[in-house]
């Protein structure tokens, strides 16, 4: 399997974007109690 740059880009943009995500909906949640 050749590494394809626009598919691992994709993939880390995608996943960085999930932990973001996640970060702030625990941070929020932290905030709220």
């Amino acid at each position: 399997m050749e590494s394809n740059p626009i598919k691992t880009l994709m993939f880390y943009g995608v996943f960085g974007i999930y932990i973001l995500i996640v970060l702030i909906t625990s941070y929020v949640i932290i905030t709220m109690k």
